[in-house]
């Protein structure tokens, strides 16, 4: 059974982070209360100084109107520490839900639904109850995007350095959650992430230089005129106006020049702030595994300079277009100092300086994110065993479905080294399908370095190929049958290339008896010549001798059905031998479809 650790430091952290949240939220009213009360006391000593003519009144006026930034300043203070508090409930709620009540987080991945992969839709890899809806925690786009890459491609580079990983952080749930809640914060979207590499790969910023060295000096035209006007008889109203418009004209020209390059960049201030927040994090944490070590380099590479402080540099930069873009910021702004010039030239010093960096750090967060998926997967499971890595050996004992509650969950014992594929024999419903998964998922969590649903398991890194359904398709008026045809010409050529484990479900179904036969012995002559192991379900007892003929390659396997007290008992247990029993007459007789 799950063990209780897991929930019951989730629900601890939940109900602290909950208490902080609320706590917090009636703090922020107070200040808001007080906020309204000096702007009120403000406005009313203002006008009463003013028709009265009592300075006092206009000093006090001065002062609460000071109190009131001070207290805005306060208040914006603490609604974002109330944001991070909120973050962390969500995220700690995730796992409470999810392991209290089965719910599972969104998204589920159905847009990266492909049902010509070699595994991933007939495992359900995507979409609705998918193993990646099971395990996905990432909160930005990239995270996510890297963890799809991840379970597409199903690669066995650096495997050990990625289980050392995975036991590393699951050391450390309570950072991994901090980063998490950051991580949401950035609110990234596809489009967020799209505008960013836009910017990344265009760095021409088009202000002809003298207009850089003047927009330094642009507030001195301005100083200088008002000066004169304000201590001097001279009237120079209309041509500080002049300067004012000229100053308007020059910004509104050079907006328009870079229109592509500024699409977008006035809202990535609190999306880059947050990675700045989320790298400061990685900056400071101590890892030991050397895969984590690794990560860490990259995103420490910046020279003298740090990753983190780089970010927040760069994000102030990027507020300050969104200060701009209200009407009144605009205009005074630009009036008086040439503000978007300047804030254009900042930009692109900092795109000289640290753009060739960022892509690549971003997308080693993507890789720790990825991680920090699965090392909750690890910490939410902790009865799962990390597999040890063979060259030849292939064992699972107790291997059961990842996905599936493992209360009462029958679990089995099976060897893929010698012989190295299983026929498998069952009736209908006696779980031939699920331990087709449960092979196939387990196997596709350890290319992640994940741990396994399995008492142990020896496990030699093998790309998975698999044959469990087929779709047809009108568009190019194609089968259900030749789809099939197709995939198993795919399998054959794939095993050509290297070894592969491959699982094959009630092959060529499309077809009479004799000739699904005939195929599916025809085809297990040729695997038996090539470097694979796996397992073929059938209901063909033919096909079963196969096991005879070439013992040293297959070995015969099933799911027995029992008929107790008039009613179809499945035990799920995997047998040695030939599945015996019938199901089919008997649930035909029980349900009056049969005399």
């Amino acid at each position: 059974m799950q063990t209780p650790q897991p929930i019951t430091s989730y629900n601890t952290k939940l109900q602290a982070y909950t208490k902080a949240a609320n706590s917090l939220n009636k703090k922020i009213k107070r200040i808001m209360s007080f906020r309204l009360l000096s702007m009120l006391f403000t406005f009313l000593l203002f006008i009463y100084g003013i028709s009265s003519n009592q300075p006092i009144a206009l000093y006090a006026s001065g002062a609460l109107l000071i109190v009131f930034l001070i207290l805005l300043q306060w208040q914006n203070k603490e609604e974002n520490k109330l944001k991070i508090l909120k973050a962390h409930v969500l995220v700690y709620n995730e796992e409470v839900q999810f392991l209290e009540k089965g719910i599972l987080p969104e998204p589920n991945g159905a847009e990266y639904i492909d049902t010509q992969h070699r595994f991933t839709y007939d495992l359900d890899v995507f979409g609705p109850h998918s193993l990646y809806h099971y395990i996905n925690r990432t909160k930005t786009h990239l995270g996510e995007l890297q963890l799809v890459k991840m379970l597409n491609e199903q690669s066995y580079n650096d495997i050990h350095q990625k289980q050392e990983i995975l036991k590393e952080l699951g050391q450390d749930p309570d950072w991994i959650k901090k980063m998490q809640a950051h991580a949401y914060l950035c609110f990234e979207t596809k489009e967020n992430v799209d505008r960013l590499f836009l910017w990344l790969g265009n760095k021409e910023v088009n202000v002809p230089k003298w207009l850089n060295f003047y927009s330094k000096i642009a507030f001195l035209p301005i100083l200088v005129l008002l000066v004169l006007q304000f201590t001097t008889a001279l009237e120079v109203s209309n041509i500080l106006i002049f300067v004012f418009i000229f100053h308007m004209i020059l910004s509104g020209s050079i907006k328009k020049r870079n229109q592509s390059l500024e699409r977008g960049v006035d809202y990535m201030g609190n999306h880059i702030q947050q990675y700045a927040i989320l790298f400061q994090n990685l900056e400071e944490k101590t890892f030991q595994s050397e895969g984590l070590q690794k990560l860490q380099s990259t995103i420490l590479k910046e020279g003298s300079f740090k990753a983190s402080e780089n970010l927040f540099s760069l994000s102030n930069i990027f507020k300050r277009f969104e200060n701009i873009q209200n009407l009144f910021g605009n205009v005074i702004l630009n009036g008086l100092f040439l503000y978007h010039i300047k804030s254009l030239t900042q930009l692109e010093n900092w795109h000289d300086k640290h753009n060739h960096h960022l892509k690549e750090q971003l997308e080693t967060w993507a890789l720790f994110e990825s991680y920090m998926s699965l090392a909750l997967f690890h910490i939410n499971h902790p009865q799962f065993v990390f597999p040890t890595i063979s060259e030849t050996e292939i064992e699972w004992e107790g291997i059961g479905h990842p996905l599936m509650s493992p209360t009462n969950m029958v679990t089995n014992d099976v060897s893929f080294s010698t012989p190295p594929f299983v026929i498998l024999t069952g009736s209908n419903m006696s779980g031939k399908s699920t331990f087709l998964r449960s092979v196939g998922i387990n196997y596709l969590l350890f290319s992640l370095g994940a741990p396994v649903f399995a008492k142990k398991a020896v496990l030699k890194p093998l790309p998975l190929y698999v044959s469990m359904r087929q779709t047809d398709s009108l568009s190019d008026n194609e089968s259900y049958f030749y789809a099939e045809i197709k995939r198993l010409k795919s399998i054959k050529d794939a095993l050509s290339e290297k070894p592969h484990f491959i699982l094959l479900d009630e092959i060529l179904r499309g077809t009479n008896s004799d000739d699904k036969t005939n195929g599916a012995i025809g085809l297990l002559e040729q695997l038996q010549q090539m470097e694979v192991h796996g397992v073929i379900a059938t209901h063909d007892l033919e096909v079963c001798e196969m096991a005879g003929t070439h013992p040293d390659f297959y070995i015969n396997y099933c799911f027995e059905s029992q008929i107790i007290d008039d009613d179809l008992y499945f035990d799920y247990i995997l047998r040695k031998g030939i599945c015996k029993n019938r199901s089919a007459t008997f649930l035909m007789k029980k349900m009056g479809i049969l005399a």
